[in-house]
């Protein structure tokens, strides 16, 4: 599931229908598509220990009490960072700033383009992205 990204697969799917000839109900489309990013969700979470009711849950920017939503979880063993953002605007967060430590993390699931540059991460509006501490 290394850098899944869900974006550009509802255009994608709705111009293949088109091209195939069949009906297009984009709502119905669109549903599809969420139900498909929720399964992948839930998959991955039965799948990482971390992710699951034993995992610990640390909430990493408390103080700035906006967006995006950053924090970890971890079983001891593996660490991973859970980012939303929820709003409209893009977001920005400076991970080195909020919990003191340079870690590298491996993008494991988002649904749009989100940039991690030097620390830095940056989520467009109504997106999320999930990376593993590496």
């Amino acid at each position: 599931m290394n850098g899944i990204k869900f974006e550009g697969i509802l255009p994608a799917l709705i111009t293949t229908l088109r091209e195939d000839n069949k009906s297009v109900n984009e709502t119905s489309v669109r549903k599809l598509v969420e139900l498909h990013m929720v399964r992948k969700l839930v998959a991955l979470r039965k799948s990482l220990d971390a992710l699951g009711s034993d995992g610990k849950v640390d909430f990493l920017n408390r103080e700035s009490r906006g967006y995006p939503l950053v924090y970890s979880r971890t079983d001891g063993v593996e660490t991973y960072l859970m980012c939303m953002n929820p709003s409209a605007q893009t977001q920005t967060v400076d991970l080195k700033k909020i919990d003191g430590k340079d870690r590298q993390y491996q993008g494991v699931l988002q649904n749009k383009e989100v940039v991690f540059e030097h620390g830095v991460l940056t989520l467009p509006g109504v997106s999320f992205w999930i990376g593993k501490d590496v």
